[in-house]
Order: structure tokens, then sequence, then C-alpha cells
């Protein structure tokens, strides 16, 4: 019920509910959220690795044309700035199934 209501609110109300909420939320919660921000960052992460990789899986990134190198592109990009523990996750959930499933004409 709360979700259907969300999605119904104009773009604008949004963005004025989330600065207020912002305001009138106790110290305590807005300290709580912002602990919590890494861990959601991270689950962000491994959820859009593991897209990336499903789709190498069922195929999908292969079939659209320009989709494979747009992808590669995309996510080779910033390896430079990327931290060894998030290069592992990049290697597992994505590079490997992209590399098995990839077809012989790429």
């Amino acid at each position: 019920p709360a979700l259907s209501h969300v999605l119904a609110l104009a773009e604008q109300e949004l963005h004025i509910k989330a600065n207020l909420s912002t305001i009138t939320q106790p110290r305590s919660e807005t300290v709580a959220l912002e602990k919590l921000r890494p861990r959601w960052l991270t689950e962000l992460r491994v959820l859009a690795y593991c897209f990336l990789g499903q789709g190498a899986l069922q195929g999908a990134l292969f079939h659209i044309p320009g989709g494979a190198e747009a992808t590669c592109g995309a996510v080779a990009s910033h390896l430079d700035y990327l931290e060894h523990r998030h290069l592992n996750l990049l290697l597992k959930h994505f590079l490997e199934p992209y590399v098995l499933h990839c077809p012989p004409r790429l």
C-alpha cells in the first residue's frame, strides 16, 4: 500500500518529501542510515555484477547489436580505480560467465 502511494506521487512532491524526511528524522535514525550506506552500496554492486552475469549466461548480451562491446567497455572503463576486493566480485559474477558463454563469432 505505501509503495503504490509513492508511485502515484508527482516528482516534485517526492523531492519535497525526501528533503523534509531528512530534516524531520531524529538524529539517531539519520546516523543509523549513514552506517547502512556502505553495506547498501556493496549489495548494489554485487547485484549489478550478477545482473550482467545473468545477461551473459542467458545470451541476452550477445543478441543485442553492439551490446557485448558496449557492456565490456562500460565495465572495463574504470578498472584502474577498482579495489581488489571488488575486482574479485567482477571476475566471479560477470567476467567468468561472459567468457564461458561468449559465442565464437565474438
